[in-house]
C-alpha cells in the first residue's frame, strides 16, 4: 500500500520499491535458477510465480513437475518437492 511504500522510501529503499514488479521477480528467480540449479527452492518459486502471477501456466507447471519428480538430496528438497506436488494438484496439473 502507499503508506508502506512511503515509509520504505524514507529508509532509502526507493530503488527496491521501483523494481518490485512481477517481471522483476521473474527475472531474479531465473537468475537464481541459473546460478544454482541444484536448489529446488528456486525452481519451485519460479514455477509457482509463472502459474499464479505471470499467466505462463504451461511453463510453470513443467517446472513444478520437475521439482516434484526430483530425488530429494536433503530435507529442504523433500519439503519443496512435496509443496510442488500440492501446487500441481491445486493448479490442476495432475
Amino acid at each position: 500500500n502507499w503508506a508502506s511504500q512511503l515509509i520504505a522510501r524514507g529508509f532509502g529503499l526507493g530503488r527496491i520499491i521501483d523494481e518490485a514488479t512481477w517481471s522483476g521477480a521473474e527475472r531474479h528467480m531465473r537468475i537464481g535458477v541459473a546460478e544454482d540449479p541444484s536448489q529446488l527452492v528456486h525452481h519451485y518459486e519460479l514455477g509457482k510465480l509463472l502459474v499464479q502471477a505471470r499467466d505462463q501456466k504451461e511453463e510453470g507447471m513443467e517446472i513444478l513437475r520437475f521439482v516434484a519428480e526430483m530425488e530429494p538430496r536433503h530435507e529442504v528438497d523433500a519439503h519443496y518437492s512435496m509443496r510442488a506436488r500440492r501446487a500441481i494438484r491445486r493448479f490442476g496439473g495432475g
